[in-house]
């Protein structure tokens, strides 16, 4: 048991995670001020205003149409994750599992679907409020779950080789930070374009 050694490898799981995860929080509130200035704008032209129900009977009476629903599993789809969020989810299965943190359709019984945090889209600014609000916590758990992970994976390494960087849990962090900084870099390179 090596208490030093876990906290090491769980603060430099820390300090790689705390800003991928903040910069995923940073998109979403941007994405929340782009809609709620929209919306603003929209109102204040005038084209907020929903149409007036006898032009919408008249319309309906002109076309006989019949009417067909198509519904969308969206955990049958193909999902693009963002690449901050694709990193953590590599690095720390065991913390994913638990939390279902930024995942599509986590398990019914993971911390993000008791939170809610796993809508994809919401009709309404402040159903998207909440939606941030749950994923900000579910963010704050995941970091829990990651720290106390990578305390146990450190503290009590399965194997002791000769050379450090063998051992997995020490590998593994090593990979993590090196795709986190390339992860840091392509977001950068993009938000400069």
């Amino acid at each position: 048991m090596n208490w030093r050694r876990g906290l090491m490898l769980a603060g430099i799981n820390l300090v790689v995670a705390i800003p991928l995860i903040s910069l995923l929080e940073s998109k979403e509130a941007e994405s929340l001020r782009i809609r709620e200035q929209a919306t603003a704008k929209a109102e204040r032209d005038g084209a907020g205003k929903p149409p007036d129900l006898a032009t919408i009977k008249s319309t309906e009476s002109a076309g006989s149409s019949v009417e067909q629903s198509v519904s969308f599993d969206p955990c049958l789809m193909w999902v693009h994750y963002p690449v901050q969020a694709v990193v953590e989810q590599a690095a720390t299965y065991p913390s994913l599992v638990f939390t279902g943190w930024r995942m599509n359709c986590p398990p019914r019984w993971s911390l993000a679907a008791k939170m809610r945090a796993d809508v994809e889209w919401v009709p309404t600014i402040a159903s998207e409020a909440a939606l941030n609000a749950a994923r900000r916590t579910v963010d704050r758990m995941f970091l829990v779950v990651l720290f106390v992970q990578w305390l146990l994976v450190g503290s009590f390494p399965l194997v002791h080789p000769r050379k450090l960087w063998l051992e997995p849990g020490v590998f593994i962090t090593l990979c993590t930070t090196v795709a986190a900084a390339f992860a840091l870099f392509s977001v950068a390179a993009e938000s400069s374009q």
